[in-house]
């Protein structure tokens, strides 16, 4: 097998000639076994030439052709470049091709023993994160190669147990074996955390590492009105008022934080008033009150607001009505 990737004309000095594959790759190679790649030469310049190779240096490698004289303008040919081995190990060898009146082509070669292939995302990014909030994520590790391989993820002055986990930290994948890696984090304050970087180790080799960023913010949910400068409030003063009178105050819910915050407005008994609450979970106000409570609530509220719930995205703000 071989890398079909792009035609090179110039590699190696050469300007004359194009050659492709522009190197020869045989991967997952066994023992006593003949692999061959056939290479096309072909003459892109405007002259007749004469194309001379010398063979690589290595007896695993053997270039075979038929000489066929000058090669005319346009035209090409094709030699066989093959490999056979009876030794468990990587070869890199080369041939060099020399056309007439031009620099020297140097054609790579390489052979690859069976071994493990880890492919990975290389880069996780959880964007923003609130102060005090956890968030997870995952990375496949997929295993293309032909043998077993132990994968290690190490980490660099890492942060806090608390602040940032990987797991598993080490496992081993056979032969197209996948397995997805969980990645924690929660953001605290002061932050300590901007970029870090896991090294991925395969059998005692480094495969690559993986970048991870995320940037921690403050989020903030509030009730502001114009009245009140437009700053956050945490009472909702009304005045006087006579009995069966209506009044009304307008204002606004504020998301100052990263993320869209959902939200259920929620009257509650406290000795002989109603105050208001909010919450980013519909449940947490349900939990703490009983069927008794939530039965006042609907007899004896004297207050209201429209919506009563409701998201507001990430730094935007949604008008509310308390009536």
């Amino acid at each position: 097998a071989f890398n079909n990737t792009k035609t090179i004309n110039t590699l190696g000095g050469a300007s004359s000639i194009e050659v492709f594959p522009p190197e020869v790759l045989f991967k997952d190679v066994e023992v006593d076994q003949n692999y061959e790649v056939t290479v096309t030469i072909r003459n892109i310049s405007k002259k007749v030439r004469r194309v001379k190779f010398e063979q690589p240096n290595t007896r695993a490698f053997f270039c075979d052709y038929e000489a066929k004289g000058p090669l005319a303008a346009g035209l090409s040919m094709n030699i066989t470049v093959s490999f056979q081995t009876d030794e468990e190990k990587d070869f890199h060898d080369y041939i060099m091709i020399k056309p007439e009146g031009d620099a020297p082509y140097k054609l790579e070669l390489h052979a690859y023993k069976p071994a493990p292939e880890i492919v990975f995302e290389p880069f996780v990014d959880f964007g923003f994160i609130s102060i005090g909030k956890t968030e997870e994520k995952e990375i496949e590790f997929r295993n293309l190669g032909k043998r077993s391989g132990n994968v290690n993820l190490q980490l660099k002055d890492p942060p806090s147990s608390q602040e940032f986990m990987v797991h598993p930290r080490a496992f081993t994948l056979d032969e197209g074996e996948s397995k997805l890696v969980n990645i924690r984090m929660m953001a605290v304050e002061p932050p300590t955390f901007e970029r870090k970087t896991i090294t991925v180790m395969v059998a005692e080799d480094r495969k690559g590492t993986i970048d991870v960023s995320a940037t921690y913010v403050k989020s903030h949910f509030s009730v502001v009105f114009e009245d009140g400068g437009d700053k956050s409030t945490t009472e909702l003063p009304f005045g006087s008022m006579y009995f069966g009178e209506t009044r009304e105050r307008i204002g606004s819910l504020v998301n100052n934080g990263p993320t869209e915050a959902r939200f259920s407005m929620k009257f509650t008994k406290g000795g002989n008033e109603f105050g208001m609450s909010t919450t980013q979970s519909f449940d947490d106000l349900d939990m703490i009150k009983s069927p008794h409570e939530e039965g006042l609530e609907l007899t004896e509220r004297v207050m209201t607001a429209e919506p009563l719930s409701g998201l507001v995205a990430p730094y935007s703000q949604m008008p509310i009505k308390f009536i």
